[in-house]
């Protein structure tokens, strides 16, 4: 699996994809509420879990996404 966020017109969206491009699924939005996000710079992603920081709203979220 391949995460991916902010690479198009909508901004605070995290694609998780296939290795070879195909989109699975989206998560968020822009926003500072949970599951939304303000510009994401770094993502870690050692297995289903994620972890997202973000600068415009200085904070680190955990994401533990549900099937």
């Amino acid at each position: 699996m391949l995460y991916s966020a902010g690479a198009d017109a909508f901004p605070g969206r995290i694609y998780k994809m296939t290795l070879s491009g195909e989109a699975l699924g989206v998560l968020g939005k822009s926003g500072k509420q949970l599951k939304q996000f303000g510009w994401i710079h770094q993502m870690a992603c050692p297995a289903e879990n994620m972890s997202s920081v973000e600068l415009m709203n200085w904070r680190v979220q955990k994401l533990i996404p549900h099937a």
